[in-house]
């Protein structure tokens, strides 16, 4: 990551004890930023750093992120607290170098502006969240219909959604 193009703030994920990342393009704080004041979302692509009343926004940006997470991981019991801005390099405070990451990467498109968002997990936190979908899903208590409601649900959705893997060159000896 590089420190001119990208807001960064970490957040802790409570009752998993672990420290978790959310990463923001600098491509779209600006438009974000823009929409938010009441406009388009088309502006210039930015190398600076975000203004202070900029910081404040975009603050409450990564406050709406975690809040949906933890809506969205309700079930699993997920308590989500927000840290505050951090810059790329000190992410080694949160998450050990050695340890492993579990990156999801959203393309967002605002206007005419696209950038990414990511979040940046230790496998702890996947595995966690793993075992207990997986004890759930297991339990007898699930209510009828819910798996083919939220298949209906998914291919509903109003974007794509792609799965991939990079492609990656590796060497092989003999």
């Amino acid at each position: 990551f590089r420190s001119d193009i990208t807001y960064m703030v970490c957040f802790h994920v409570e009752n998993m004890n672990a420290p978790a990342a959310l990463q923001i393009e600098h491509s779209l704080v600006f438009p974000i930023v823009d929409i938010l004041l009441g406009g388009v979302g088309q502006c210039q692509i930015l190398t600076r750093e975000v203004s202070e009343i900029e910081e404040h926004i975009m603050e409450g940006v990564a406050r709406i992120v975690c809040q949906q997470l933890e809506m969205a991981w309700i079930t699993l019991g997920a308590k989500l607290t927000l840290d505050d801005r951090q810059a790329p390099a000190q992410i080694q405070r949160f998450v050990a170098p050695a340890e492993k990451t579990l990156c999801l990467s959203f393309e967002v498109k605002l206007a005419e502006s696209s950038g990414r968002l990511n979040l940046i997990l230790p496998v702890s936190i996947s595995n966690t969240l793993l075992r207990k979908l997986a004890t759930e899903s297991s339990s007898d208590e699930k209510p009828v219909g819910s798996s083919s409601r939220m298949t209906k649900k998914m291919l509903d959705c109003s974007f794509p959604i792609d799965l991939g893997i990079p492609s990656i060159k590796l060497p092989i000896d003999r």
